[in-house]
């Protein structure tokens, strides 16, 4: 079994930090926050949208660290940010080279539970 951690309780601690302590605890993957409910403090997602540098300097982090970036969670409401942001967040994923899975849940009261499956995944 692999350790993973969501280091949004260490929102305290810069980037550096917080994967010097995470790797001393033995955690081997994070599920980094990139905003919503979370602060994202890990991560700025306009720096690397615009910043290649950026992205590979977040990775090579990880790399050096051997810490899997496993997940990108935006936890909260969906419908919190447009469609353009929504657009920017999945534009990155794919630009620090992350292609595996993406959770989404859909919890608007004013839709029936399928129709918020459906809204989710076609955003």
């Amino acid at each position: 079994m692999k350790l993973s951690y969501i280091p949004d309780s260490l929102g305290y601690m810069n980037f550096e930090e917080m994967l010097d302590l995470v790797q001393s605890l033995g955690v081997q993957a994070l599920e980094i926050p990139t905003g919503n409910w979370s602060k994202a403090s890990h991560l700025n997602l306009d720096e690397l949208i615009i910043s290649k540098i950026a992205r590979d300097k977040y990775m090579d982090a990880l790399k050096k660290r051997d810490i899997v970036l496993i997940a990108l969670n935006c936890s909260g409401n969906p419908l919190a940010y447009d469609l353009l942001w929504w657009k920017e967040f999945f534009s990155v994923c794919r630009m620090v080279g992350y292609d595996d899975y993406v959770s989404l849940e859909m919890e608007d009261m004013t839709m029936t539970p399928l129709e918020g499956v459906k809204t989710s995944i076609n955003a």
